[in-house]
Parts: C-alpha cells; structure tokens; sequence
C-alpha cells in the first residue's frame, strides 16, 4: 500500500520548492550579471545558462509538488478526517458567495465531475490550524441540497509570512434574467407603496425560474441610459447570466421643459433615437431578449405646478401636452422596431384614473390639466404629479405580468417547469 504524505505538508513542500528556486536563481543571477562587468563574456553567459536551467528544474519542481498535492487533497475526503454529513455540503458554506473561512480552515465541496470544468472560481483562502475533524465541524454547515456524490475537496495552507491558495473552477448555473431599465418610476418600483411592491410582485411570479434585476436610477434620461448602458448590459458570456426579458421606462425626465433650473431636457427627435440605441443595442440583442419598452406615465399637471412653484421654479417643469409627445414617441419607437413588445402605462393609467372619476367627459382636456381643472383619480395614482402610487404600480404589473412567464402560465401552480435548480421533492423522493 502506497503511503500518501497529508495535503497541507505537500503544499508546504511546494511552497518550500519555490523560495529554494527564488533564492537559487537571485545567486546565479548575480553572478551573471558581476561576471560579465568583470569583462569575462564567457562566465556571464555560462551564468545564463546555468540560470536557465536552474529555473527550469526549479518551475517543473514547484509544478510537479503542486500537482501532486493537488490530486492527493481527495484523501481528505475519507471518513476519518470528514464525516459524511458535510460531504452532503454545497460549495460555499457562507452565504457571502466564497468559500468561508471556519476556525482558520478554508474548504469547498465539490462533485467531481464539475471541479473538472475550468469556469467560474470559488477561492478558498488562509488556513491557521491543523484541518481537524473538529474544527472542520464547528458552527455546521448550512443546510443546502447535496450535489451527486460530491468527492473534492480544496483547502489552502498558509500563515501570516506565506500564504499558499489553491483554487477550484465550478461551473456556475446563474439564475436568467428579467432587468427593469429606466430612471426614478423603475427604482421606485423596488419599495413598498401602500402594501405593495411592483418588482416583489414580479419576482414573486416568476420565483426559482428567473431573477428580477432593478437597474432604476432617479432622475436618468435616456442620454444617460445609452452612455452606461454597455457597462450594464455584458455582451452573452458561458459564465454570465442571459438577460431574458428587458423592460425599459425612461422618458419622465427626457420631457423636462429646458429651462435655467433643469438639466435633465433630451429633444423629441433625439429622445426617439436613443431608445432605438437601447432597444438595438448588440450588447442587448445578442441575448435575445423579450424587450418590452414602456411609455411614461401621464402626470397630474396641476399637482406637478403647486410643488415646482413652491420650489423656485418659474413654472411648472412639465406639462401633459409635452409628455404626450413623448409617449407617443415610444409608441412609434415600438411600432418602428421588430421584436419589440409596447406596454402602454400612459393609456392604461389614464384609463384606471377615468374609471375613479365620477361624471368625466372623454373628448375633451385630459384629467390633471389646468384647462380641465380636475385632477379626479390621478391624484391617487400620482402622489406628487409624477411619481407613482402603489395603486398605479399595481396598475403596472397588471398590465405586464400577461407579456412575462407565458411559457408556464396555463400549468398547474406546483408544476415545476423552468426551475433552475431542483424542487426539494425531486432532491428528496420517498424512499
């Protein structure tokens, strides 16, 4: 039977191996480079020689040790030194995402099968007392599904003066993606107004199949989007995460009258040609995406004057004509660009906010207009003119939710079609 020295005083040899290949090629160096200002070119280049091949024999030991220790760290993985509940581990034990640390001691669980695939990292760090069943019990373990067998183990050695790491490559499986694009109405969306939340709802719809990113930020035109936009929005990767559905709202700020107290104003014209920059982009269009672009909102005009008057505006920043423009432009925008889906929160508002408002005329002054004088049931929906209630964020998501998750819509509610991981039932069948 073939005797296998422990992991950690391999690694130590390995570490050992190269400050023995470092101070080995700083002499020969040093002699190479003395021995040729002597003027002797013969020494110097033999020096070289030497130095060559001293470093080679040094890299291949250092290669061959690490290597070794690697491959031998599976005879950790016996029930002498870790039981078989934490076998049952996942990955990462701390749910920071890395391989925590637990008393000093670094390790990560993984199949076999995937520690072969070179793909995304999770890196164990510094070791500073014995691996021990002991310590490697302590605090326990949290309670994830087991992976299949799984049968590697990593851990890294070091102290304070030599810090040894290994790393294991696992294949990360990342959840796809449904981003909600745009300025203040999409960052709003992500808190809870009036008991409800739009982005909860949403994730709440299509929980364990897709992840609801909110990349909403206050006060954003669509300059600003297209500017940042490939920063944001990483072209497909194996690695990454697939942006399945992208909806975007921005306009709200693009309206902005041009005035000496604003900053945020995008022409008309200009305004039309940025969303088709959004909506086209390569960086958006190689995922494939369902794109769902979404008109601003209307605003309550006579709500918006009382609070920009009373903020030292000379008159209001925007007005229901102006902002009609631009809805309209995204409606062309949707209409003008294939594969692109219209959700038209202007009419759907504006329709909710004419069903609460006893004895309106259609045909005439929209509500929350100076000419009408009436803001009726905008006022519940547009708090501060602008910006939307939970009431109108309801009205939102209902009017998207039948665009998201048709693939699963008509199947029973514990049907389990497009999970990205494995229902706890399937984990765990009767015996």
């Amino acid at each position: 039977m073939t005797w296998t020295p422990p992991v950690h005083l391999q690694f130590l040899a390995a570490v050992a191996s190269l400050k023995l290949v470092i101070g080995l090629t700083k002499r020969v160096f040093y002699y190479a480079v003395t021995s040729g200002a002597a003027g002797s070119p013969e020494p110097s280049q033999c020096a070289v020689v030497v130095f060559i091949a001293v470093g080679v024999v040094g890299v291949s030991l250092v290669i061959g040790r690490w290597n070794l220790a690697a491959s031998s760290t599976a005879s950790l993985t016996s029930e002498s030194i870790v039981p078989s509940a934490m076998r049952a581990a996942m990955p990462c034990k701390q749910p920071r995402g890395d391989c925590g640390l637990q008393r000093g001691v670094g390790f990560c669980w993984l199949p076999a099968e995937t520690a072969r695939q070179v793909s995304s990292f999770c890196l164990s760090t510094a070791i500073q007392s014995p691996l021990t069943q002991e310590n490697a019990l302590d605090d326990g373990i949290h309670n994830h599904p087991p992976h299949k067998q799984p049968d590697f183990l990593i851990s890294s050695l070091g102290n304070t003066s030599s810090l040894v790491s290994a790393t294991v490559f696992e294949m990360a499986r990342p959840y796809p993606q449904i981003v909600l694009f745009g300025d203040s109405l999409f960052q709003g969306s992500a808190v809870t107004f009036d008991g409800f939340s739009f982005q909860a709802e949403l994730q709440c719809r299509v929980m364990r199949r897709y992840d609801v990113v909110n990349r909403g930020f206050s006060g954003w035109n669509t300059a600003n989007a297209v500017k940042y936009l490939p920063e944001m929005f990483p072209p497909p990767s194996d690695s990454g995460p697939q942006l399945k559905y992208l909806l975007v709202l921005l306009g709200a700020n693009d309206a902005v009258q041009p005035m000496n107290t604003t900053t945020q104003h995008v022409p008309l014209k200009v305004y039309k040609e940025n969303l088709v920059k959004i909506v086209t982009h390569p960086n958006i269009t190689a995922h494939k995406p369902k794109i769902l672009l979404v008109t601003p909102p209307p605003i309550d005009e006579i709500r918006i004057t009382q609070l920009d008057l009373a903020w030292g505006h000379s008159k209001p920043t925007r007005t229901s004509k102006i902002s009609a423009e631009y809805t309209q432009a995204a409606r062309d925008v949707a209409a003008d660009v294939p594969g692109v889906t219209l959700i038209d929160l202007w009419q759907a508002l504006m329709d909710h906010a004419v069903s609460k408002t006893p004895g309106f005329k259609a045909g005439g002054p929209l509500l929350g207009t100076p000419e009408l004088g009436e803001q009726g049931g905008l006022a519940g929906l547009l708090p501060d003119g602008l910006h939307m209630s939970g009431e109108a964020y309801r009205v939102f998501y209902e009017t998207v939710a039948p665009h998201i998750g048709q693939e699963w819509a008509g199947l029973p509610e514990d049907d389990r079609t497009g999970y990205v991981f494995p229902d706890w039932r399937d984990l765990n069948p009767p015996a």
